[in-house]
């Protein structure tokens, strides 16, 4: 057994401890992918057509007519499949994107970074040749050397095309997202994207012993990295005596906002149309609170999400409208969500904090901790008006609650963090070391790794009992997929 990680950025002590503790306690050898200083891993999507790397690989792409990029492979690859989310990242804040909302559809997309952003794309679906032809050589040369590929994310082009190749060579492929903007994240087999879009998507267990005790603990030490500390404070709520909704906005190139699970692109042009809907068809009063880490990503540098808002809203509507909404940059959550009776969002895990906080969470997109039983999943702006003018939209059941608590206690036993022992970690490993490639999967605490069956005993189980007993997610996932295809037949 031996790993490789993907980077020393993502993957450190300070970031992992229990992940690190584990592997130097059971002394099973890692390494970590070193490319040198070229820096080609961390431009998302913003490449230098002279780059020493891809220049050779700009020039193979121009001479490959243009209509031909969309469907162009290399080694059996894609290449726009890997281009794809770093070419979007790279151009969401340009108002053409971020300003307009438009249909996710991968050939829409392709057809509007050509006519738009031909460089951006040229040169991403350069970097994608590049990485694709890299990692063929690099795992063909290594062949044998590694059990494990660990990835965080996996949503730039050198992560995608290393999962799909390391694959080839018989390599376990686990993806790591943080949750919950703290210490706890999960992992998973997985080749492609995984912001947003990971297997606690899938239908839960019916019987799920909850420890509340556990859930709090985790709610009142979370702290997210990319954002400063904020001091409470004693907002003013609303003199009109109406409702309260609370718009968590989200960055606006977030990898989550552009997943292939996302319906539809431009998160600012879909708030506009949100708050639009709220002053136009209800009596609610509207606070929006933007996110303070736009401004440092790569590809924004300003607080785009903050600004158009605001000039959008001074601009557009009358003075009574004004009146009723707020805007908040730097705002402690806490305190917003101590005057609100609702919270919209697109897919931000704040609903998350919303919901533990008592305040019920309507989602407009596909968000993983959505269709659970807990939210108020909206596809359109008029299911949405229809729920809050109804009364629905503010309304936190018992079931519901209920409904939560079961998804973040299953959540918290499927994530591994300060709560788990270097043993956790090292049977899922060892599972990905000795089971079939499909059949890895995070494994809970309180499931062996091998149920084993007393030989006296005449009880046996049939092939989807012991599914579900060894491989739990697995079992549920395949469940959903059999149910979801039914419906489209």
């Amino acid at each position: 057994m031996a790993i490789l990680f993907i980077n020393n950025t993502d993957f450190h002590e300070r970031g992992f401890p229990e992940l690190f503790l584990a592997l130097n306690s059971f002394r099973i050898p890692y390494t970590f992918h070193d490319f040198g200083n070229e820096g080609l891993k961390s431009f998302f999507g913003k490449y230098d057509k002279n780059h020493k790397n891809i220049s050779s690989w700009i020039e193979h792409i121009e001479n490959i007519p243009t209509d031909e990029w969309f469907d162009y492979f290399l080694h059996g690859i894609r290449a726009f499949e890997i281009a794809r989310y770093e070419a979007l990242h790279s151009v969401m804040g340009e108002d053409i994107w971020c300003e307009r909302k438009r249909t996710n559809a991968e050939d829409m997309i392709f057809e509007t970074l050509l006519q738009h952003n031909y460089e951006t794309l040229r040169n991403n679906m350069a970097v994608a040749c590049f990485w694709i032809d890299y990692w063929e050589r690099y795992f063909s040369a290594k062949s044998g050397q590694f059990s494990h590929l660990c990835i965080f994310g996996n949503s730039l082009s050198y992560t995608l095309s290393a999962a799909i190749i390391a694959e080839r060579y018989e390599i376990n492929v686990l993806v790591f997202e943080h949750l919950f903007t703290g210490k706890h994240f999960f992992m998973e087999p997985r080749l492609k994207l995984q912001q947003g879009n990971n297997a606690l998507r899938l239908p839960l267990p019916e019987n799920i012993e909850v420890d509340k005790v556990k859930i709090h603990n985790m709610f009142s030490t979370m702290a997210n990295k990319n954002v400063n500390p904020v001091t409470p404070m004693t907002l003013q709520r609303f003199n009109n005596h109406q409702k309260t909704i609370l718009i968590f906005t989200q960055v606006l190139n977030d990898f989550s906002l552009i997943g292939p699970h996302i319906k539809n692109i431009g998160s600012i042009a879909i708030y506009k149309e949100i708050i639009a809907a709220l002053l136009n068809q209800t009596w609610c009063n509207i606070i929006v609170k933007t996110h303070p880490y736009e401004k440092k990503k790569v590809s924004c540098g300003n607080n785009k999400t903050y600004d158009s808002l605001v000039a959008w809203h001074n601009a557009s509507n009358h003075q009574d409208a004004i009146k009723r909404v707020r805007f908040y940059n730097e705002a402690p959550i806490g305190s917003l969500l101590d005057i609100s009776d609702a919270v919209i969002t697109l897919t931000s895990q704040a609903g998350l904090e919303a919901l533990h906080h008592g305040v019920p969470v309507c989602l407009m997109a596909d968000a993983f901790y959505g269709q659970h039983g807990f939210t108020y999943d909206c596809d359109k702006i008029d299911t949405l008006i229809h729920i809050i003018n109804s009364g629905q939209a503010f309304k936190y059941t018992k079931e519901q609650e209920d409904a939560f608590t079961r998804f973040i206690d299953f959540t918290l036993t499927h994530c591994y963090g300060p709560q788990k022992t270097p043993f956790d970690f090292y049977t899922v490993f060892r599972n990905a070391f000795t089971q079939p490639y499909k059949k890895i999967i995070p494994l809970q605490k309180s499931i062996p790794l091998q149920k084993s069956i007393p030989r006296k005993s005449k009880k046996t189980f049939s092939a989807k009992s012991k599914k579900l007993i060894n491989h739990p997610i697995i079992f549920f996932r395949d469940a959903w997929r059999k149910r979801t295809s039914k419906r489209g037949a």
